[in-house]
């Protein structure tokens, strides 16, 4: 289902020089009429980043959310339900007169209508669309049309000028996630949000739970560890993904520390500390309680 957004949800955003510096490059991809697509793992930001970035370009956006059973119909439109018609002339008492009918109702798609006026689309999670649907957009992209088929009928709609694509897709080794069609590879702008910088996660946990940068530093120091002892990979026995703790783990670590009083810079912290953070790294994390214990040591240090 598509969303019309009228502005960014209050919730703090990051502009950080490693932030400046991808949005800067962005909006001017954008500017001169190219579509972006920000790939990275979760919890990296690519949803906040791209509805940040259609905002700025002071245009209406639709933001939809990619998932498996999206269908053609839904993007460019299609016949959904009927209207029937039955007038009976009973004018004369002896001569009845029945006229009938039936006409199928078209629905347009979210797509044909941002195309039409010229809105930005954010297509979130893009690769969590079927392969034969992402097709619908190399037309757009690269002839500028987009092609709509009603019965008896083909038209064409030309594309706004105005109109802009911002995409987020999610690594190729997540579940759930169809091969991007080599075509649109080739006609949008792939930005790799893979990492973030130590300083922009700092930033992001403070902004989040109104904490000092220096208990923050110590969050992301901590996280930043687990990740390295937590290499990402797929269990084949049970098609689970062990992945990296991401920022959002940091501002759940650091929302719980402003709220408790807890600090890891003061060494004011639970018994059970430890173990609060190996629940906050999920499931499917390798690490372990005593190299968390052996790590907060070194954070005394």
């Amino acid at each position: 289902m598509a969303l019309a957004l009228s502005a960014v949800n209050e919730v703090p955003f990051v502009r950080s020089p490693y932030i400046v510096d991808l949005m800067e490059r962005a909006a001017q991809y954008l500017k001169n009429g190219l579509s972006i697509n920000l790939i990275g793992p979760p919890g990296v930001g690519k949803t906040t980043l791209a509805l940040t970035l259609g905002h700025e370009l002071e245009r209406p956006s639709v933001f939809v959310q990619g998932h498996h059973d999206m269908s053609t119909t839904d993007l460019v439109g299609g016949y959904r339900g009927y209207r029937y018609h039955k007038a009976v002339d009973n004018f004369i008492r002896d001569v009845v007169k029945v006229d009938e009918r039936m006409d199928s109702n078209w629905t347009e798609g979210w797509l044909s209508l941002a195309i039409k006026k010229g809105h930005t689309v954010i297509l979130d999670e893009f690769n969590r669309i079927p392969t034969e649907v992402q097709s619908i957009l190399l037309a757009i992209l690269q002839e500028h049309i987009l092609p709509v088929s009603r019965i008896g009928h083909t038209q064409t709609i030309p594309v706004h000028p105005q109109f802009r694509l911002i995409m987020t897709s999610g690594m190729s080794d997540q579940t759930g996630i169809y091969p991007i069609l080599e075509g649109l590879i080739d006609r949008t702008v792939t930005i790799s949000l893979e990492t973030l910088d130590e300083q922009t996660e700092v930033m992001i946990v403070s902004a989040h739970s109104h904490l000092p940068l220096e208990e923050s530093q110590q969050i992301v120091r901590l996280i930043r560890h687990i990740r390295y002892q937590t290499p990402s990979r797929r269990r084949k026995s049970s098609e689970l993904v062990v992945h990296n703790p991401s920022i959002r783990m940091g501002v759940a670590l650091g929302i719980m520390l402003q709220a408790e009083g807890w600090s890891l810079t003061r060494h004011v912290l639970p018994t059970n500390f430890s173990q609060i953070v190996k629940d906050l790294c999920g499931p499917f994390s390798t690490i372990t309680l005593k190299d968390i214990e052996g790590f907060l040591v070194t954070l005394s240090d």
